[in-house]
């Protein structure tokens, strides 16, 4: 992409974008667009890469897409290859028709219809929601529905956090910060956008609920029985016994080293039957870039692993 002008308006329009097995799009020069408008997009389906850098000098980038869809494993890639750069701040619709949404091509077991999209970026100590780079909606409406798990009691509890499957990421080692689970507060979803959950330490015997969004950065040895949680967020190893996961989802913090993860893992409600496939929810693992994860442990997961 190399654009002196807007691309979506005047002659420059794109009315449908498809990036398929594993391919990338990307700004051929760091710094070279200072507005991209893709906002006309009725699809932005991706099952590869889009890339867009921005120089460590210059303006910022403003890109206006429309529509993403994740087909099989997309990604949107900001800010590569520099330290220091200029942010980039991306815009969800409205070019109308669809206009900004985040959804998938199914939630059946066909090819590529359970796709996960990343936001991933290179830059040591950025994250996606922050003041530098970001995912924004033009209307407040498309943003992702936040979830609720069925928790420990049998009823059903609101989450803080949107559909695992979306997520943030960065590469493992210098910017290990940047993986997370997303959400949206109501206040900024159209300035912010996307930002990362709060994460809360595993709980103890007894005081699982299975609503807590959990992260650990030091090894976990798990309680006897089964400690009931939301989602996991990683860079240490969950050890013994059994952890069920009401989201489905877990995701790996990028840590330095390898390592394995020997618990049990079953992706069901809080109060449910793991061997009863009305009881499931889909398994979610997000493993962060050129991080090592080991499951040694029986996975139950009745409804897919994705």
């Amino acid at each position: 992409l190399n654009a002196a002008n807007a691309l979506g308006t005047s002659g420059d329009y794109i009315a449908n974008i498809n990036v398929r097995a594993g391919a990338v799009v990307a700004n051929n020069t760091a710094g070279s667009i200072s507005q991209l408008d893709l906002s006309a997009a009725r699809d932005y389906s991706l099952g590869g890469t889009i890339r867009l850098t921005n120089s460590a000098t210059g303006s910022a980038i403003n890109a206006t897409m429309g529509d993403l869809i994740a087909y099989g494993g997309g990604v949107v890639h900001l800010n590569t290859g520099t330290t220091t750069p200029q942010n980039i701040q991306v815009t969800l619709g409205d070019g109308t028709a669809g206009t900004g949404t985040i959804t998938r091509v199914g939630n059946d077991f066909l090819p590529n219809h359970r796709g996960t999209l990343g936001f991933l970026t290179d830059v040591t100590t950025r994250m996606i929601g922050g003041t530098t780079d970001l995912i924004k909606f033009a209307n407040a409406a498309d943003a992702p529905a936040k979830i609720s798990v069925i928790n420990t009691s049998g009823t059903s509890s609101p989450l803080d956090m949107i559909a695992p499957w979306i997520y943030a990421m960065g590469t493992a080692g210098a910017n290990t910060n940047t993986s997370s689970f997303l959400k949206h507060d109501a206040a900024d979803v159209t300035t912010v956008g996307l930002k990362p959950v709060t994460y809360v330490a595993m709980p103890g015997a007894g005081f699982s609920t299975g609503t807590e969004i959990v992260g650990i950065t030091a090894t976990s040895a798990l309680p006897a029985g089964t400690t009931t949680i939301a989602a996991l967020r990683q860079s240490a190893p969950i050890t013994g016994n059994t952890l069920r996961v009401t989201s489905g989802g877990i995701i790996g913090a990028g840590a330095a080293a390898a390592f394995t993860n020997t618990s049990a893992l079953e992706f069901v409600t809080g109060n449910g039957l793991a061997s009863n496939a009305n009881d499931a929810v889909e398994g979610v693992i997000i493993n962060n870039a050129n991080q090592i994860m080991t499951f040694t442990g029986a996975i139950t997961a009745l409804k897919g692993l994705t």
